[in-house]
């Protein structure tokens, strides 16, 4: 496998994150989070994404989100908007999830001469999580993503599979595979294999005595 291109559209990727996760109020949560990612088969840097991100809890089970992310990759720096819902379900010890998102991206190119452009989808994550043991939790998803006025109703589809661990009362390690095929291509598509690993640290209050 190489980096996808027409001759050889399958490429292995690898994504890197560090997150910080708190909770500044009630009914608020925080999320900052940086990604280091690889393509062509793990061997090429290919950018670095920065997030921001605030969810509020409306009712029991349903949270509005908001999110912007800057990426600085190969091909430029990205800027993206998205905003949407989190809605969540529990069936005895499994926990379903439905999030909705609408997203604004708008590309500034390395190559001044192209002038800048701006890209909105819609995507829908159904999730769902279930508990191994106390520490260990297996969780897996599928997302499919649409592209306003894209070449095809479908941009791209995500099938998501990962366990998580919990280290300490903070710290949490997760290990992940994403199946991620494209179709944004109008001659061929493209399918990506992604494996990733990230380190979460949750914000706590203090213990009551």
């Amino acid at each position: 496998m190489g980096q996808a291109s027409f001759d050889d559209p399958v490429d292995m990727q690898g994504w890197y994150a560090l997150s910080f996760n708190c909770a500044p109020a009630k009914k608020w949560k925080l999320e900052a989070d940086y990604q280091y990612r690889t393509i062509n088969n793990l061997n090429t840097y290919n950018g670095s994404y920065m997030s921001l991100g605030v969810s509020r809890k409306v009712i029991k089970n349903l949270d509005l989100l908001a999110e912007y992310r800057l990426a600085l990759v190969n091909k430029g720096t990205y800027h993206r908007g998205s905003f949407g819902f989190q809605y969540g379900l529990d069936v005895k010890k499994l926990e379903f999830g439905l999030r909705g998102l609408f997203q604004n991206q708008v590309q500034d190119f390395d190559d001044t001469a192209k002038p800048s452009q701006s890209e909105g989808y819609v995507r829908f994550r159904l999730g769902a999580k279930y508990p191994l043991s106390k520490n260990v939790t297996l969780y897996g998803s599928v997302e499919p993503i649409f592209k306003i006025n894209g070449i095809f109703i479908t941009d791209n589809w995500r099938d998501q599979i990962g366990i998580k661990y919990k280290i300490n009362r903070n710290w949490k390690l997760d290990a992940f595979y994403i199946y991620r095929p494209d179709y944004a291509k109008r001659s061929y598509n493209r399918y990506f294999h992604i494996l990733g690993l990230g380190l979460e640290y949750y914000l706590k209050g203090k213990k009551k005595a």
